[in-house]
């Protein structure tokens, strides 16, 4: 497998210590721990050196509600700075109003902004994958 990402000992502000994985294209991991203990905070890093959004969203959708991520991505480097992704998007679910309501905005302004999106709002498509029951 080719490799794309490299983490090797990283230490940053006493909360990661000594983290260390590879990511092979196409591999999925999950990164585990406490709350408080630098899951997002590293998440944001890799997000930002892949040019993503680290409040969620793609490369072409870079708006920011907040600057509160961490400078951490300074500490990252890519084995390959272009992945050669069409198209890559950083989910988070803590941001994802944010990022379907800058979708709406944009829809009303000029109409085709939803196409990438499967047609829908992207606030429509979550009420309707969560039915809730209560009696």
């Amino acid at each position: 497998m080719e490799k794309i990402l490299r983490v090797e000992g990283l230490t940053k502000n006493g909360i990661l210590e000594g983290i260390s994985f590879d990511v092979d294209a196409g591999e999925m991991i999950a990164i585990m721990g406490p709350s408080g203990s630098g899951k997002s905070t590293l998440l944001e890093a890799i997000a930002t050196i892949l040019r993503l959004n680290p409040e969620g969203g793609s490369r072409n959708f870079n708006f920011s509600t907040w600057e509160t991520h961490s400078r951490l991505y300074e500490d990252l480097r890519p084995i390959r700075a272009d992945l050669g992704y069409r198209n890559a998007f950083f989910f988070r679910a803590e941001s994802f109003y944010n990022v379907a309501s800058e979708v709406d905005r944009l829809q009303r302004e000029d109409g085709r902004m939803l196409g990438s999106y499967g047609g829908r709002s992207l606030h429509e498509q979550s009420q309707k994958s969560w039915p809730v029951h209560l009696r």
